[in-house]
């Protein structure tokens, strides 16, 4: 990405040349010219395009998260109205098949398996707390 942003065109470009040139400015010509398109680079590309980790959370439980780049994110947010507008007129345009699908997907042959699962995972689920349980007091009496 960092070759891309000082040798590509356009926006990103300008942007960059013009960070530099007011780094160039403000720190008064210490830097070689170099050395200060490197640290712009580095900067940029951090800042706008690499994942970050952010921390979440109240004063006594905070968790550190995962998220994508500012880039991705905001390009994310922007999408989101025109992806939900394509979803809806789509909708619109299926509705009946949509319907036929749901319909076929609650008949009585699909449901009773579908129960049986859902019991079949509550049950090992409960079991496995429940062996979690025994464990942890074994541990504490012993």
């Amino acid at each position: 990405m960092t070759q891309q942003l000082t040798t590509g065109e356009g926006p990103l470009k300008e942007f960059y040349e013009r960070l530099a040139a007011k780094l160039r400015d403000d720190i008064g010509g210490m830097l070689p010219d170099e050395v200060l398109n490197q640290l712009v680079a580095k900067a940029v590309e951090e800042e706008f395009f690499k994942p970050r980790t952010v921390r979440v959370g109240g004063h006594y439980s905070t968790v550190t998260e995962e998220r994508p780049s500012w880039f991705v994110e905001e390009v994310g947010k922007a999408a989101k109205p025109l992806v939900e507008a394509m979803v809806k007129d789509y909708v619109a345009e299926h509705t009946d098949e949509i319907k036929k699908a749901g319909a076929e997907f609650r008949s009585p042959q699909n449901l009773l398996p579908l129960t049986f699962a859902a019991m079949r995972t509550a049950t090992y689920s409960d079991l496995a707390d429940l062996a979690n349980q025994i464990v942890t007091r074994m541990r504490q009496n012993y």
